[in-house]
């Protein structure tokens, strides 16, 4: 697992491609953190003094990795060179551009503002820079944002009460909900039970990771304990029937994200990818990049890779986008505008 653009498809006839493009796009998981262009990125690590690399090929080089673990230890490295709050400005108008510019009408992006305290970086401060450069990339493209805010179950949940004291007066000014990223083997959604009871009081929408490094179990203690609206990830559901009927039954949304599945080795490739798996079993899933600054992809890319290499038609990627706008922590008219707007792009496609 090397850093660039290596999804596994190979590329789609031309006109296809175009038209996939200009169709009406939802995401749902991505690490606003995690996707800011190689170039930008450089920008912030030449600033070092010395700087420790100056070129696009040793910046790909530093992000390489082939574990999870080396990953975590590449997204923390990342983080230092983000230190500043005009960063997060300039990181949220960029990307968000960027998206819009490949076809996404709307995104629900996280941020992570515990991963730079160490830069003297206060939460308050790193939201509302984010939320000044999104406001300026809606108002140039029209595109619409959410953001949800990571609590990092690594901190612990005294910590994670603390930052959702810290994000409630931004409830309603552009933040969404929340999630909860980072290890899920070593700190299993349990403990958080009480400060996501405490987010949905203050009505805040919920996300959490689970289903991706570790097995169906946290699926399980996460609806049981966070009650959740979405799950990120969810793709090891698959191995327990039982678990996989429930979430067809209760209509469940996953941000599945396929690339990012094979490259952090949570499965062994594209052929073993449980999404077809998940679809046919009924689950509502949405397709999502999750962090394309590592991985190198975007939600174009994978539309291309399903297509390509999962067995996945037009009319199921259309429907995954269907669910994906369906699942947005919008209100429920705005909500069913996007599904109309998302449904009406892709029915000249299928």
């Amino acid at each position: 697992m090397k850093g660039g653009r290596e999804t596994g498809a190979a590329p789609l006839d031309p006109e296809l491609r175009a038209r996939l493009r200009a169709v009406p796009k939802v995401e749902l998981h991505l690490h606003l953190d995690g996707a800011m262009s190689p170039a930008w990125l450089l920008e912030r690590v030449r600033r070092c003094t010395p700087p420790p690399l100056a070129t696009l090929d040793e910046l790909a080089g530093r992000l390489a990795f082939d574990t999870f673990e080396a990953f975590i230890r590449a997204w923390t490295w990342k983080c230092g060179f983000l230190d500043r709050y005009g960063d997060f400005e300039s990181l949220a108008e960029s990307v968000l551009e960027a998206l819009a510019a490949r076809g996404v009408v709307h995104v629900e992006a996280s941020v992570s503002p515990g991963d730079y305290a160490k830069n003297g970086l206060e939460t308050g401060g790193i939201v509302e820079a984010v939320l000044r450069g999104g406001q300026r990339a809606t108002a140039a493209t029209g595109i619409g944002f959410g953001l949800l805010v990571d609590l990092i179950r690594n901190h612990g949940p005294a910590v994670a009460e603390r930052r959702l004291e810290e994000i409630t007066p931004y409830r309603g000014q552009g933040v969404v909900g929340i999630g909860l990223g980072g290890s899920e083997e070593r700190f299993p959604p349990a403990p958080f039970a009480a400060v996501y009871a405490e987010a949905a009081r203050r009505g805040f929408h919920r996300a959490v990771h689970a289903g991706e490094a570790a097995g169906p179990a946290s699926v399980i203690e996460a609806l049981a304990t966070l009650d959740p609206q979405r799950i990120g990830h969810g793709v090891r559901s698959v191995e327990d029937p039982a678990l996989l009927d429930r979430l067809a039954r209760t209509r469940m949304p996953l941000e599945v994200c396929v690339t990012s599945n094979v490259r952090t080795g949570v499965v062994a490739g594209y052929a073993g990818h449980p999404l077809r798996r998940l679809l046919d079993a009924g689950v509502r899933v949405t397709l999502n990049s999750d962090d394309p600054t590592f991985f190198g992809n975007d939600l174009l890319d994978e539309m291309e890779l399903c297509l390509a290499r999962l067995g996945v038609g037009l009319r199921e990627l259309a429907a995954m986008s269907e669910n994906a706008a369906a699942a947005t922590f919008l209100d429920e008219a705005a909500r069913a505008r996007l599904v109309d707007r998302v449904r009406a792009g892709w029915s000249g496609l299928v």
